[in-house]
């Protein structure tokens, strides 16, 4: 469910690090609020309190597809009802890129825009998936939610982490290559470059 606080609301992109975000608030001692009938995943436009301080996180598009990939081969594909997730089924991370690559160029992109608007504005604070731990105590202290446990935030475990020693998530350097045209307009806004080579 979204997650509204005393003075903010967590807008909880896909496969951004949010599950952790969700378990990380409810250990912070804020008082959390998770409406009835608001989906999981709902971009601002569709939840309450749009007065309130609201926050997000992004992560970059190679990390974004292999977060997305490890997460349907963990949970054996189950629930896995998005057109992407029908189309380009496939337990081999390559072919699944070749696919997204083929019928959703730009997914990721894509998804930014619905939750945080065609310029990426439509919320006060946008943290990193690569620093999440900082730019959520940042979120917190930007909102002026009240005081928090600092210390029960830190000391939160990762959550639906998925294991790649078990399932292959490497690309291939023209797949790479291809993600940074599609993807060209959300990483030039959030300043990604592409990775050297493969990804292990």
């Amino acid at each position: 469910m979204t997650v509204l606080l005393t003075h903010a609301r967590f807008i909880h992109i896909p496969k951004t690090g949010g599950s952790w975000v969700r378990l990380a608030l409810r250990n912070s001692g804020l008082t959390l609020i998770e409406p009835i009938g608001i989906l999981k995943h709902a971009p601002p436009s569709e939840l309450p309190a749009d007065n309130l301080f609201s926050f997000a996180f992004v992560r970059n598009p190679w990390d974004w597809f292999r977060s997305w990939w490890g997460y349907r081969m963990q949970t054996n594909w189950q629930h896995a009802q998005e057109p992407m997730d029908v189309r380009c089924k496939s337990d081999s991370f390559q072919e699944f890129i070749d696919a997204m690559l083929e019928h959703f160029p730009g997914a990721c992109t894509y998804s930014y825009e619905r939750f945080l608007g065609k310029q990426f504005d439509a919320v006060n604070f946008i943290g990193r998936t690569e620093s999440l731990l900082e730019d959520l105590l940042s979120a917190l202290q930007q909102s002026e939610s009240g005081p928090f446990d600092e210390q029960a935030i830190r000391q939160t475990k990762p959550a639906n982490a998925t294991n790649y020693q078990r399932f292959d998530a490497s690309y291939r350097p023209d797949q790479i290559t291809a993600i940074a045209k599609t993807e060209a307009r959300v990483c030039s806004h959030f300043g990604w470059l592409p990775p050297p080579g493969e990804l292990a």
